[in-house]
């Protein structure tokens, strides 16, 4: 049986790789590796004792031409290009290639200095436009770094929308692949194995989930992560006197029903609207969250990114954008409140982290169920690891790790008794610090959500690095307005109390656990995700 040979190059995470010996595979079988699965590279030419490449193979006179074209196209026109999307899946299983005539890319000839080998792709990454970005590149050449790579920059890649994030490692050559596009088109490569991993700002859709069923299920927790929040920031012209707008104000001015600034005590004159292409993610989290699906309006004016929204409403005084915190530049963000809320501005961090914001929403790392320990594996546990936050806050999003979110409280004598409710919260969380985070649950339920399930963790890590006990600990229930006001006190505390168990499992028993029911609601009870915001438990640290 004849056999070829190649080596790994999946460092640090095969042994065959680390012992840099050569591999034996079947002529006809896939040309990867047996213990991790990776493509296999062809291994270093061999010198002879006078310094000259001994060829492996000799091929006919057509072969060396066709080598020694090759290489020239190289030397004149760099590096081969990086594959699109489409080719993604066939890069996956390369055929087992043929030894190379003397002359061709990568070997020797007489002298001559060896060509260095095409890059290794170690992944390939799908992302919603707005995070591929910067984002996602950033995170991959820290994960590069982190790894050992030296060198390592990000350049253009082949097709449009299309990254590579190359660096070099010893005598490899190794790239990860970034492709922007929007979710709906990421999670297509992932289910053809295009993609180890997307990167979505939003969640991912029932109907996406279920055409991705072969891989398992990509809302749990192996497959579904928050690594990060964001914001849609409402921005006017900073001459514009409005203070702030509520959630059906925004809905008015960016669907045309209000057509006047004078209308909301602004400067008298038309409303111009600037937005995203609703058809982008981000463009669509705001339909969703904000136009409750309605249509923008006919003379809204649709651009391309948030920085040229931004740029564009700084030069018009009768201006009005979204974009997303990292865009907010030069313009002015408007504190949003919903009904029976009070304003909140999206310029606080602590807002966006605990999702007091209104328009506050997540963004994703999904990866499939069935590749747990691979590539995508790795880069979750980059992102959610002290660097990888380090370079999501750089990157102008809120790190989902917990910290204080104001300091505490003065010091006061407790009033004969609370006239309001904002009054009694004050009194039960009297000189404590509140965290910037908030707990939240899945529908009709004691059990958390999936950020949550994480967010417990994060919490608790957090505390016990600081040196706090249980006895710090105070945990105020919040519910929606649907029942009665005692039956909402008692499932605001039944929640709390869940949570606390939680705690106490981990080593924290919290030294105070108190349900408030249906008031200070963060958002509007007449909607699902108003009510869904403000069923949470919002923990506090005593001194």
């Amino acid at each position: 049986m004849a056999y070829t040979r190649g080596r790994c190059s999946n460092f640090d995470y095969c042994s065959l790789a680390d012992a840099r010996r050569d591999i034996e595979v079947l002529v006809g079988e896939d040309f990867v590796c047996p213990e991790c699965g990776k493509p296999l590279r062809a291994p270093p030419v061999q010198a002879s004792r006078g310094g000259v490449a001994r060829p492996l193979l000799i091929g006919g006179g057509m072969l060396v031409l066709v080598g020694g074209a090759v290489f020239l196209g190289m030397r004149m026109g760099g590096a081969p290009p990086s594959p699109s999307a489409p080719a993604m899946m066939a890069a996956k299983a390369p055929a087992a290639p043929q030894p190379a005539p003397p002359g061709a890319p990568g070997t020797a000839s007489p002298g001559t200095t060896a060509v260095p080998p095409a890059a290794s792709v170690l992944a390939h990454l799908a992302a919603s436009d707005s995070l591929g970005a910067q984002l996602v590149p950033s995170l991959a050449a820290a994960y590069l770094a982190q790894n050992g790579d030296t060198g390592v920059k990000t350049e253009p890649g082949a097709a449009a929308g299309e990254a590579r994030v190359a660096g070099q490692r010893g005598d490899q050559h190794e790239s990860i692949l970034v492709e922007s596009s929007n979710a709906a088109a990421g999670f297509k490569l992932l289910g053809t194995g295009g993609a180890d991993a997307v990167f979505a700002a939003r969640r991912i859709l029932p109907a996406e989930k279920d055409s991705l069923a072969s891989l398992g299920d990509l809302t749990t927790p192996a497959a579904e992560h928050v690594i990060a929040l964001d914001g849609l920031a409402i921005i006017v012209n900073p001459d514009n006197r409005v203070s702030s707008l509520t959630k059906d104000q925004i809905r008015g001015l960016f669907t045309g029903t209000i057509g006047d600034w004078s209308t909301l005590g602004g400067p008298a004159g038309p409303v111009n609207v600037y937005a995203l292409d609703p058809q982008s993610d981000i463009g669509g989290v705001f339909s969703s969250m904000a136009l409750s699906g309605a249509p923008l309006s006919p003379s809204a004016k649709p651009l391309p990114n948030g920085r040229l929204v931004s740029q564009a409403v700084s030069a018009d005084p009768h201006g009005i954008g979204v974009v997303d915190l990292a865009n907010i530049l030069q313009a002015h963000a408007l504190p949003i409140g919903d009904t029976g809320s009070n304003p909140v501005s999206p310029t606080n961090p602590a807002a966006i982290a605990s999702e007091d914001y209104p328009l506050t929403y997540r963004v994703y790392l999904y990866t499939s169920p069935k590749a747990a320990g691979g590539i995508g594996q790795r880069l979750v546990d980059f992102a959610a690891s002290a660097n990888g936050q380090a370079i999501i806050e750089q990157q102008g999003l809120v790190s989902p790790t917990a910290k204080p979110a104001a300091p505490a409280a003065a010091a006061t004598p407790p009033a004969p008794a609370a006239s309001t409710p904002t009054d009694r919260l004050k009194q039960i969380v009297q000189g404590a610090k509140k965290l910037a985070v908030d707990f939240r649950f899945t529908p009709n339920s004691s059990g958390l959500d999936l950020k949550g399930s994480r967010d417990i963790d994060r919490v608790t890590n957090y505390l016990l690095s600081m040196h706090y006990t249980g006895q710090h600990l105070i945990l105020v229930g919040f519910a929606d307005n649907q029942g009665n006001p005692d039956a909402n006190i008692a499932v605001s505390k039944k929640r709390a109390d869940a949570l606390a168990v939680m705690f106490a499992q981990r080593g924290l028993s919290p030294a105070k656990v108190v349900g408030f029911g249906a008031d200070l609601p963060l958002a509007d009870n007449a909607t699902e995700d108003g009510r869904q915001k403000n069923r949470r438990v919002e923990v506090y640290i005593l001194p």
